[in-house]
């Protein structure tokens, strides 16, 4: 039995796999550094890239935990299929916020599909992202093809039912905290990968617990409203900005972008603290 749970830890690649993927989660490490102190100079403000965590997922896995209107850039890469890199919403606009010359990012995300300009942005960051991964992962025989596009996570499971490899980035220096996920496909890499500090993290393509296991920050919404650039830039402290909010008073609670409960506010133990008091859609 024992022999067993050995071999199905291994992964597609055996033992070569695991040191395959040991070796991919350090180079992983090395291009986040490296690309957070690019863009801190290209900024002129400290941004930083953390390699959370790096777990085997299918298709379905990263669909089913996508936040509404999620997009992901799709491209070719050479160690086998499509690879796939996406952005937190709250990352995308913050980002766009200080890429316009915004000293701090402010506001919330607004919920709604990415307009054009929006779209021609994350076009940008995914070419320069991914170009910077291609540098960065040429050791582990990873090339990134030419080109690529932006596709729903609906349409992801049309290209293909492979397994793949998620490496989780937590980025800091646009206002909150933001993630980026990059998903590779696991031909040529193990099911079983080394976490960053040298423990390995076990999982097997279809072993769901490797996403839904994950940790998730849930974060409470009173309310939100939607100004133009023009105005952003003309806010000054005093302005008065009225909320949408829910007519009883609720709060949304959200998980990452996307809007899973709604509940009331109150307190515990002398701490702000919220009650559930509805579940937002069927899916768990």
């Amino acid at each position: 039995a024992r022999r067993e749970e050995a071999e199905r830890s291994r992964g597609p690649g055996g033992a070569r796999g695991g040191e395959s993927h040991a070796a991919l989660a350090r180079v992983l490490e090395t291009f986040a550094d490296g690309y957070g102190k690019r863009l801190s100079t290209a900024y002129q403000r400290r941004i930083d890239w953390i390699l959370r965590d790096t777990t085997a997922v299918e298709p379905r896995d990263v669909v089913e935990v996508a936040a509404p209107g999620e997009l992901f850039w799709v491209f070719e890469s050479s160690n086998g299929g499509s690879a796939w890199l996406s952005w937190s919403r709250s990352l995308v606009f913050a980002w766009l916020q200080v890429a316009f010359g915004a000293p701090e990012p402010r506001g919330v995300a607004p919920e709604r599909p990415y307009t054009a300009i929006e779209r021609s942005f994350l076009h940008q960051l995914a070419r320069d992202t991914v170009a910077a991964l291609g540098e960065a992962l040429r050791s582990q025989g990873f090339a990134p093809g030419e080109g690529g596009a932006l596709h729903e996570a609906r349409d992801l499971l049309a290209l293909g039912a492979t397994p793949f490899v998620q490496s989780r980035f937590e980025v800091r220096g646009f206002g909150d905290f933001g993630q980026v996920r990059l998903t590779l496909p696991a031909a040529g890499v193990s099911a079983r990968m080394a976490a960053p500090g040298g423990a390995a993290t076990a999982g097997r393509p279809g072993h769901r617990g490797a996403v839904f296991g994950a940790p998730v920050s849930l974060h409470a919404e009173l309310g939100s409203t939607e100004i133009s650039v023009e105005a952003l830039a003309t806010l000054r402290a005093g302005d008065v900005l009225p909320l949408h909010t829910a007519s009883d008073g609720s709060l949304l609670l959200k998980v990452g972008d996307a809007p899973k409960f709604r509940a009331l506010r109150g307190a515990v133990g002398g701490r702000l603290a919220v009650q559930v008091t509805e579940r937002i859609g069927e899916s768990r």
